[in-house]
């Protein structure tokens, strides 16, 4: 049985810009696919694809892996 079990697909950060009232900023967030993402924004991939992007950056993996799942908002980097 544990041969037949698919492995566990990890977690990827994607980034991007985002327009709010307050001006652009930067928002994160984790999830095992771009779909998922493109769900949490209401956004059809295609759109996704063309304003997000997988982020490398540590910090903002750290961060975004702590909450999967959840658009975040990071202070600093341009964000109020």
């Amino acid at each position: 049985m544990d041969a037949m079990k698919r492995p566990r697909k990890k977690l990827n950060v994607w980034g991007g810009l985002v327009m709010l009232r307050e001006g652009q900023t930067r928002v994160l967030v984790a999830t095992k696919t771009q779909a998922e993402a493109a769900q949490l924004f209401g956004e059809s991939v295609y759109h996704f694809r063309e304003h997000m992007t997988q982020t490398f950056n540590k910090d903002e993996i750290a961060l975004a892996l702590g909450s999967p799942g959840v658009r975040l908002y990071p202070k600093g980097r341009g964000n109020r």
